[in-house]
C-alpha cells in the first residue's frame, strides 16, 4: 500500500517555538507533507520539548533558538542527555555565522532562518536539505543502530565511545587525542557530509592533529 509506506517514511516533527502565532505559521503556511514531514506535537518551551518526547516517538525538532528559561541551544544539550535519537534543526530570526556554528557545535544537524522560510523558493531549497540530511541520518541509524563510533587512538573501550552525528565540541574534546582543531574538523566533516556512516569517514580526520 503506496499511502501506508509513505506514512511509515515520514520524518516525525515538533515546532518548538515561544511564539504561538510562530508555531501556528510554520505549521500552517508549509506543505510539510511535501519534504516527508509530519508535524506531530508543538511545544511552547524546553521542558515542555522534553516531557512530549517521553510520550511520543519523534525524529526531528525544529527549535527557536531564543526562548525564555531555556534558549533553543540549551534544549538541544538537553535532548542529547535525554533523547539523542532525536535530531535538531535550529530555526531562528537571527542571520550570522555564529549562530549557526554555536547551534552545529551543540548538536544541531543544520540551520534555518525564519525570514527564508516564509519565502516560497527558500523553504523549498531549505527543507528539501533538511528532508535529505534527516533520512539519510535516519537510515543509518537503522541500519546500524544508533550510530557511535571509536575514535581512533582511544586508550579504553569506554574511551572514545561517541555519537558522532551529535556530539558537541566540548564532547568530543574530552576524548583521548581530541582537540580543538581535530574536533572542529569532526563538526565541519559533519556539517558538510551529513554525518558520518563508517569507519572510513573516521579514518579522514584521523591525520589531523
Amino acid at each position: 500500500d503506496r499511502k501506508r509506506i509513505q506514512g511509515e517514511n515520514m520524518i516525525r516533527t515538533v515546532i518548538v517555538d515561544d511564539e504561538y502565532i510562530a508555531r501556528k505559521g510554520l505549521r500552517e503556511t508549509i506543505d510539510w507533507g511535501k519534504y516527508d514531514m509530519e508535524i506531530v506535537g508543538e511545544a511552547d518551551s524546553g521542558r515542555q520539548a522534553l516531557e512530549l518526547v517521553k510520550t511520543k516517538p519523534v525524529d526531528l525538532m525544529l527549535v527557536d533558538i531564543t526562548m525564555p528559561q531555556m534558549t533553543g541551544l540549551e534544549l538541544i544539550r538537553e535532548l542529547r542527555k535525554a533523547a539523542p535519537e532525536v535530531l535538531s534543526v535550529v530555526v531562528t530570526c537571527h542571520v550570522g555565522f555564529e549562530y549557526a556554528r554555536d547551534a552545529i557545535r551543540e548538536g544541531a544537524i543544520d540551520y534555518l532562518v525564519k525570514t527564508e522560510l516564509a519565502e516560497e523558493e527558500g523553504a523549498e531549497e531549505n527543507l528539501k536539505r533538511i528532508s535529505r540530511k534527516v533520512h539519510r541520518l535516519l537510515e543509518r541509524r537503522r541500519g546500524e543502530g544508533r550510530m557511535t563510533q571509536e575514535m581512533p587512538g582511544a586508550s579504553s573501550p569506554q574511551d572514545g565511545k561517541v555519537n558522532l552525528n551529535t556530539a558537541s565540541k566540548e564532547e568530543l574534546m574530552t576524548l583521548s587525542g581530541i582537540g580543538e582543531v581535530k574536533a572542529e574538523s569532526i563538526i565541519k566533516f559533519r556539517e558538510e557530509q551529513g554525518g558520518f556512516s563508517s569507519a572510513e569517514d573516521i579514518m579522514k580526520i584521523e591525520g589531523i592533529k
